[in-house]
């Protein structure tokens, strides 16, 4: 099953001028009482939730390598020559113990009566030289990415209002994992869980709908991620609300991190895979590899080109490029399984 959600409701009304969009798509592992999963979304019982908001301004991506340094001292020597040859190695490590030989010849009679002193320390002065520690930079890794996002979401209508609402509730409750028992099948029997199930992976996908293939082929892709932080915060200008209670804004912060560090290979993949594809995600909704390349079903998609003549109820945007699909309707909120 899939569920489009949107802000505002009229995203996408503009047929010729639907601005940059991003896309949230979780997928959640849903199970019920006395059953392994349910749903029938691939015989997986994947639940699918797709989430729109027009593309955010201030988009950072920290792409990191991590290095330390190691004082590689007289073996360094060792390394130079190891590099030019095995003869050039047994030169130099012959070198290097000549050298200390005959440094501890020179400085034996001037220390030996230095008891209880650093003989090396002591040797250095005498000498007036200190050891090259031949300092060298290594690599230690690729950090892990985080993504942070901000929208402020004010309601024009009780719709909208039902919309934030249902926006909201999505992003705060699969943060949670799921309480599990011994079988890792879902537990709600209120007692004390044996095992937790993962929190659902996230995709994001920065889209841009005047395009064939819906992708803005100018913001970088980003990798399977989980929901690490979400944050809220209600009527942060004004304290008000609506007739009916809802406040009168919803400010909420998402931070989202990959779920592995990537690799070259992975940020060259990455660029390759289509709106309908899942990056970093298993047929289970597990962390996978992104050579995987698993496709959501068409009708799971939440998207469809703007160019494309079959795009119609039930694919997430229709001819009028406003999303639609299971769970949500023409209008946003009403919700059916075959809109």
């Amino acid at each position: 099953m899939a569920v489009q959600l949107k802000y505002p409701l009229n995203l996408t009304e503009n047929d010729t001028d639907t601005p940059p969009l991003i896309m949230f798509t979780c997928l959640a592992r849903e199970s019920g009482a006395g059953e392994n999963f349910y749903g029938n979304v691939r015989g997986k019982g994947l639940y699918y939730t797709h989430i729109f908001f027009p593309s955010p301004g201030n988009i950072q991506f920290q792409d990191q390598a991590q290095f330390s340094q190691a004082e590689l001292g007289a073996s360094a020597a060792f390394l130079g020559g190891a590099s030019a040859g095995r003869a050039g190695a047994g030169k130099t490590v012959s070198g290097v113990l000549g050298l200390g030989k005959k440094i501890l010849t020179d400085i034996t009679g001037q220390v030996a009566n230095a008891v209880g002193t650093d003989v090396m320390a002591q040797a250095q002065l005498i000498k007036g030289v200190v050891s090259n520690p031949n300092t060298a930079t290594t690599f230690k890794s690729n950090g892990i990415r985080n993504f942070t996002f901000t929208f402020k979401m004010i309601a024009q209508t009780p719709k909208e209002t039902d919309m934030i609402k249902a926006i909201h509730h999505t992003f705060r409750r699969n943060t949670y994992a799921v309480a599990a028992g011994l079988r890792g099948i879902e537990d709600n029997s209120g007692t004390a869980s044996v095992t937790l199930q993962y929190p659902p992976v996230w995709n994001i996908k920065f889209l841009d709908l005047n395009q064939p293939d819906s992708i803005n082929k100018f913001i970088p892709k980003i990798y399977s991620c989980f929901l690490t932080n979400f944050s809220s915060t209600f009527n942060s200008q004004a304290n008000m609300y609506h007739i009916d209670g809802a406040p009168m804004e919803v400010d909420i912060s998402i931070t989202m991190t990959e779920t592995r560090q990537l690799t070259r290979q992975d940020i060259d993949n990455m660029e390759n895979l289509g709106v309908d594809q899942l990056i970093g995600i298993g047929d289970s909704g597990n962390v996978a590899s992104v050579a995987t390349n698993n496709r959501i079903p068409s009708h799971f998609t939440g998207i469809a080109s703007r160019y494309d003549s079959s795009a119609g109820d039930g694919v997430g945007f229709n001819q009028k490029y406003k999303i639609t699909g299971g769970g949500f309707g023409r209008d946003g909120v009403t919700a059916t399984d075959n809109d």
